[in-house]
């Protein structure tokens, strides 16, 4: 179902709207040139992250300096009628930096990796954005663009050709991480088969493998019960590299066979499988695996110390008036503030009209001021704060300084 308010403003807003309403955000182009397209909030909840994207690679281009970059921006539209999937692979880009960020969230939780073909069939020049005005070129087309990069999704059964049947399935998997992808235009059709057995059992890609204990062991945590065995075959060209990684650290490198298994240790990590195009013009990621991860048993953390004992507090509302409350609203939007009565006790009620503009998103608060500052005080709120709504929107709080930041 489409979300009842416009999705936007703050990233971190937008991620936690998109998983509280069921949705499954992927991030994507996070290592966009373009200020306005990078990603930023990696501690965001996100769900997925795009590894490769078209969009990036051409804007790279265009943004290195010297004549090099140029040359091969224009060569790549002559090319592109004759050879449009090939062409638009030669631009595209990896960023050595975007594993290690996945690498450092996947020690915590799992994150599924996707490519996206950010199909537009309009390259707006100048850097700017394809829905904005001026001068544009009517490429790279849809077809062309699918035919770059792809995913190959692994569902509980097989599809039955049926959209309304089979979509459910297809989700899930993707959810699941059940899935790897393909750069199709190095070479098609790619195909991988990534496992990992131990004594807890079988994992696929985007599964966990939990820790097997010695029996009798202490189950807050013991030795290990025996190696994690990971399998992979792939229909890979006898040239191409294949390597497995654990997070950020490569486990095994420099496999040219299209089926070996390797033995490791029964410890945290994040398994996956990447195939390289040795040999060709570019070496790329041809295929790259979600991970499998083997996740400890042992007893949670132990939590840091409780909060210091309130030595002082001060009351934002006395029950009896509204005095240092306020309303702000956009220029396009209405707002008002009332004493209102509830059993055995008064409410402040927010009424509010929010427009329906998309840009910049309408936006409605209810402002408390603090004359004397915050010096002092350590907490917004020492017991929570209870509102209710009786239209969705998103609830959030700020503190902002004088000055207005």
């Amino acid at each position: 179902p489409p979300a009842p308010y416009p999705l936007g403003g703050e990233a971190r807003d937008v991620v936690e709207d998109v998983r509280r309403l069921g949705g499954f955000g992927i991030v994507a182009h996070p290592d966009s040139p373009k200020p306005e397209l990078r990603w930023r909030e990696w501690d965001a909840p996100f769900d997925a992250i795009e590894m490769v994207n078209p969009d990036t690679g051409w804007r790279v281009q265009a943004q290195q300096a010297g004549w090099r970059p140029r040359l091969r921006l224009l060569s790549a539209l002559v090319d592109y009628p004759f050879r449009p999937a090939e062409t638009i692979t030669g631009l595209l880009a990896e960023d050595v930096t975007l594993p290690a960020r996945w690498a450092a969230i996947a020690e915590r939780r799992p994150v599924v990796t996707v490519v996206g073909a950010d199909a537009h069939a309009r390259l707006a020049l100048r850097n700017s954005d394809p829905g904005d005005g001026g001068f544009a070129l009517p490429l790279p087309g849809y077809e062309p663009s699918f035919r770059v990069l792809s995913v190959r999704v692994r569902p509980e059964r097989p599809l039955s050709g049926m959209a309304a049947v089979d979509a459910p399935g297809v989700i899930r998997a993707i959810r699941a991480g059940h899935l790897h992808s393909i750069i199709n235009g190095i070479a098609s059709p790619g195909w991988l088969d990534f496992t990992a057995t131990s004594s807890s059992g079988i994992a696929l890609e985007g599964d966990e493998l939990q820790l097997g204990q010695i029996r009798g062991s202490d189950p807050r945590g013991g030795p290990p019960g025996g190696p994690v065995v990971l399998r992979v075959r792939t229909n890979a060209p006898p040239p191409f590299t294949t390597s497995v990684w654990n997070g950020a650290k490569v486990v095994s490198g420099n496999h040219h066979e299209q089926e070996f298994t390797l033995t490791v240790a029964d410890a945290p990590a994040a398994y996956w499988v990447e195939i390289r195009s040795t040999g060709r013009s570019r070496d790329l990621a041809w295929i790259r695996s979600n991970a499998i991860y083997v996740r400890g048993s042992g007893a949670p953390a132990a939590s840091g110390e409780g909060r210091p004992p309130v030595t002082g507090s001060q009351p934002m509302f006395d029950g009896a008036t509204a005095d240092g409350w306020s309303v702000e609203h956009d220029p396009t939007s209405l707002a008002a503030l009332d004493l209102a009565p509830a059993v055995g006790r008064n409410e402040l009620r927010l009424r509010f009209g929010l427009s329906n503009q998309i840009t910049p998103a309408p936006v409605v608060a209810l402002a408390y001021a603090t004359p004397a500052g915050l010096a002092g005080h350590s907490a917004i709120a020492h017991r929570p704060h209870r509102a209710r709504r009786t239209t969705d929107a998103r609830l959030g709080a700020v503190t902002r300084s004088r000055e207005g930041e």
